[in-house]
């Protein structure tokens, strides 16, 4: 059946067509980059949830997504084409956020003077996680290859290295505890 010269199977745009793929997922990286790059400049004691809110924003604008462009409102090559306009959009928003300490694309450091993104300040003295020393912390190691829980009655205590090697092979609980 011959579809005619205006159906695009009958173009030979096949490697034209991966090209195109090919350079938009290159652009769908970058800008999934440069929405997670500014994810330590929100709130850095609060990262994980930061980071948790636009995780979860982009499977929600995927939902959102799928339900304006492919619901049947649109034609499918038209709801890709609009979809792709509607991502470029919001994308561009980003050029919008400011930052006091390190400025925008569009205004440089300190030009927005009494603007302060930040509404809920943590306490004095807080820090991230991505900034304490765990290290100086005085806990004690537990052994929890050694400590036996009380309901584990008839658990098997695991050999000692030093009779690991005159055993047969053959591990029972009735042997191990004898």
């Amino acid at each position: 059946m011959d579809l005619g010269d205006e159906c695009i199977s009958n173009r030979n745009v096949a490697g034209v067509c991966l090209f195109i793929m090919i350079i938009f997922s290159i652009f769908v990286q970058a800008a999934e980059g440069l929405h997670y790059g500014i994810v330590p400049y929100v709130s850095r004691p609060a990262l994980g949830v930061v980071s948790g809110m636009v995780g979860a924003g982009g499977s929600l604008g995927s939902v959102i997504t799928l339900a304006i462009f492919f619901s049947g409102a649109f034609r499918e090559d038209s709801g890709i084409v609009y979809m792709g306009v509607y991502i470029l959009a919001v994308t561009g928003l980003l050029a919008l956020v400011y930052f006091p300490e390190h400025g925008s694309m569009l205004f440089p450091k300190g030009t927005l003077k009494n603007y302060d993104p930040q509404l809920i300040k943590p306490p004095a003295g807080y820090l991230g996680a991505d900034v304490l020393d765990l290290s100086k912390l005085n806990v004690a190691a537990v052994d929890v290859t050694s400590a036996k829980r009380p309901t584990d009655k008839h658990a098997a205590t695991p050999p000692s290295p030093s009779s690991s090697g005159s055993s047969s092979g053959s591990s029972s609980p009735s042997s191990a505890n004898a």
